[in-house]
């Protein structure tokens, strides 16, 4: 299970951050995964990719010099492993590919398409003339359709828009107080420390009855998926990277990764990170 922070302020002071996002990604251990970096063959992204067989390439979240950010999170339900890897989503999008001429565009493509994918929520970010345009859609929903998010504090993990977990109205009530006090780019460290409080949180959030009916429908106990930061050792699936990324008004965007250092103990507090920080002006 993964979580996101979601900070849009696009009519905020020229001192303030005009975009935060922040993000637990939640893998297996042993599934290969190449730290964040600034890609070879696309110099102008940089993001962790996933390195699983049949999966390559694919991503969770990743940015671009071209003003385009992506996050991809699971949605609580049956895995098909015969359906495709989802990871693209976000790859496909930050390299600018010819059939995204927009996010609007590509997003109903993706939507077109859903039900060949294991369900999950897909965040697009695009920076145009100085603003950015925020649009989420979540292919478990009746109705799949793009939302498009408005200037605030905003929150995902692994349920569905309709039927949000506690940990989710926690985290979002918790960033929300964060950003009250500052989100001025002369704060970055408290608000990095303030982001890292959210995302190492591992409260369990119970009782939760949308987080408790999804589990009982794959027979899991609710309590394995409810905290924000995944440390539970009966659990498969841990909290193995965070990131922060921040984007000033001039555009100036911070991709900072603490991602855990191979090969990953299966006990998670004995683990050591490593950080990869890239820095880089967005074009648009």
């Amino acid at each position: 299970m993964c979580f996101l922070l979601l900070f849009i302020n696009n009519g905020g002071s020229e001192d303030e951050y005009q975009l935060i996002v922040g993000m637990n990604r939640d893998e297996h251990f042993a599934r290969p995964t190449k730290p964040a970096s600034i890609w070879h063959d696309t110099p102008t992204c940089v993001a962790g990719l996933d390195m699983k067989a049949g999966c390559e390439g694919g991503s969770w979240l990743a940015a671009s010099s071209s003003g385009r950010i992506a996050a991809l999170l699971n949605v609580m339900s049956f895995i098909d492993p015969s359906k495709k890897g989802r990871g693209q989503f976000v790859t496909n999008y930050v390299k600018d590919m010819s059939d995204c001429s927009n996010a609007s565009i590509y997003m109903s493509n993706v939507i077109k398409n859903c039900t060949d994918y294991n369900n999950f929520h897909l965040v697009l970010i695009e920076r145009k003339k100085g603003l950015f345009e925020v649009l989420n859609a979540c292919s478990k929903e009746e109705d799949v359709v793009p939302n498009k998010l408005f200037d605030g504090c905003h929150a995902l993990s692994n349920g569905t828009l309709s039927k949000p977990w506690v940990k989710t109205k926690v985290g979002k009530e918790r960033f929300e107080d964060l950003m009250s006090k500052s989100c001025r780019t002369a704060d970055k460290q408290l608000i990095l420390e303030g982001i890292s409080q959210i995302l190492c949180d591992e409260k369990s959030h119970l009782p939760d009855p949308n987080l408790e009916a999804a589990c009982e429908k794959i027979g899991i106990c609710a309590s394995r998926k409810s905290s924000i930061c995944d440390t539970k050792p009966e659990n498969l699936s841990k909290t193995r990277t965070q990131t922060v990324i921040l984007v000033n008004r001039d555009g100036l965007c911070e991709y900072i990764e603490w991602t855990m250092c191979e090969p990953i103990q299966e006990n998670w507090h004995e683990n050591t990170w490593q950080t990869n920080k890239y820095s880089f002006r967005m074009t648009n």
